[in-house]
């Protein structure tokens, strides 16, 4: 693990005790986008869908759809928050959830995970990325999205992702140019981009939408 990924881990652990008070309003707000912008907009188009849950956290979108699709599979760096998301897993009984710790861009490190995401292979209909693919250290963007794209079903995966808008306050953020550059690294094309608004805790605000596509 580079040691901008290892920065990155500790701070998104040190949030794990807190993180479903805190990003539960985005999370509602991230699934609607999700179902529109993909077009699986009806239980019907649902429910025979894989997911992966990329940068799951705690695991609160995978909580929002595991009951709606035929199955989930989360991913994130920070053990804390995957502990909580595999504690949920357990306690709830969900036979349709697998949640992993690992760093995509180096899935030679976690040898069991790198096993598990190879059996899906071109068997992901949706990758979901709540506010994640930001915080990729730019050295390991482009083996992310070669992992992530290795996933998805040929012709009709989608990568549907949020992320802050590029500015003073985000210097991370996105832009389309950004996200045409990302989107190329993994052979995946635009399908869409936009800005719409968000809404949480009483207040609205723009993000960054792409949907990529596997040709």
């Amino acid at each position: 693990m580079s040691a901008e990924q290892d920065a990155v881990t500790k701070e998104w652990d040190a949030f794990a005790g807190e993180w479903d008070d805190m990003a539960a309003g985005y999370r509602d707000a991230f699934v609607e986008l999700l179902w529109q912008e993909t077009g699986y907009d009806t239980p019907d188009k649902q429910k025979d869908l894989v997911v992966l849950d990329f940068g799951c956290a705690t695991g609160l979108l995978t909580e929002a759809i595991h009951d709606k699709v035929q199955k989930v599979v989360a991913i994130d760096v920070a053990p804390s928050m995957v502990k909580v998301l595999q504690e949920k897993i357990k306690a709830a009984e969900w036979t349709n959830v697998d949640a992993y710790c690992a760093v995509a861009a180096n899935l030679d490190a976690t040898p069991q995970v790198k096993t598990a995401l190879e059996a899906l292979e071109g068997k992901v209909d949706v990758i979901a990325a709540s506010s994640v693919l930001s915080f990729v250290p730019a050295g390991d963007l482009e083996a992310t999205m070669k992992v992530l794209a290795g996933l998805l079903k040929p012709g009709t995966g989608l990568l549907m992702h949020t992320d802050w808008i590029q500015g003073e306050q985000h210097p991370e953020g996105f832009t389309e140019a950004k996200a045409e550059g990302m989107y190329k690294a993994g052979g995946l094309q635009v399908k869409t981009m936009k800005t719409p608004m968000m809404k949480m805790a009483g207040h609205e605000f723009s993000v960054f939408l792409g949907v990529a596509t596997k040709s």
